[in-house]
């Protein structure tokens, strides 16, 4: 039943049942690898204590202020003993990534798979590979004792 002139279905309006079985299988197994990725990663974080997660961009220059400051501020937090969370990614993830390796402790990347992005920096020690934004960005602030 068209509504406003649109062609939304209703609530009432089931789809056939072999499809509508179909559909949920793969809708709920999808859902069940989204669930055991956040949990795998989780664990795998809980271990590195204490942690510090840094966010910034992606597109800040090595020649940038900013990049500069990640940089000696991640290398600091790892000679202090803080493990640096940070995205695996070029700019300040890249800075916080090269800044905590220089260090005395780990240097962790959380990066996304995309199909058309850049390779993920190769700088740190221990790799997470996310398939979506929303997991990585979830765990980053999420796992660490300390975000800045």
């Amino acid at each position: 039943m068209p509504i406003n002139n649109k062609n939304i279905p209703t609530l009432r309006q089931l789809p056939r049942k072999d499809t509508s079985t179909t559909v949920k299988a793969r809708e709920s197994w999808h859902i069940l690898g989204i669930m055991a990725e956040f949990i795998e990663s989780a664990e795998k974080l809980s271990a590195i204590r204490p942690s510090v997660s840094i966010f910034g961009s992606a597109r800040t220059p090595l020649k940038d202020p900013v990049y500069k400051l990640t940089l000696e501020i991640a290398r600091k937090l790892s000679d202090a003993g803080f493990a640096v969370v940070s995205g695996g990614g070029p700019g300040v993830m890249e800075a916080a990534n090269k800044g905590a390796h220089a260090g005395a402790s780990p240097s962790v990347g959380l990066n996304i798979e995309l199909p058309l992005s850049n390779p993920a920096t190769l700088i740190r020690i221990y790799r997470l590979p996310f398939g979506t934004f929303s997991r990585a960005k979830w765990l980053l602030p999420n796992t660490p004792a300390l975000t800045l």
